[in-house]
């Protein structure tokens, strides 16, 4: 299921701007290859603005893995320094 999202999800964003008659985007992304899905598709990306990143103890393992794994743009080497902290006094 995971990888019909993977493939649909760009047509079906593609499918949204062109019905709404919009050719010309300003994307908010961390995501790289969402950029360039869209370019394939036709879409004009002007330009990929990163977004915020808002870590914590709950969500750094998974924003490190989308950073490893994907290629998001997300500077996280503030955060993994407080993570590293936490886990040695939390004892995790």
């Amino acid at each position: 299921m995971e990888n019909t999202l993977q493939i649909l999800l760009p047509f079906m964003v593609w499918l949204m701007l062109v019905a709404l008659g919009i050719q010309d985007i300003h994307l908010l992304s961390n995501n790289p290859k969402k950029s360039q899905e869209l370019r394939e598709l036709g879409i004009n990306v002007i330009n990929t603005k990163k977004t915020g990143v808002f870590a914590n103890n709950d969500n750094l393992v998974y924003l490190m893995a989308k950073a490893m794994k994907t290629a998001h743009a997300i500077d996280l080497s503030k955060h993994c320094q407080t993570h590293a902290n936490y886990s040695r006094e939390s004892g995790a």
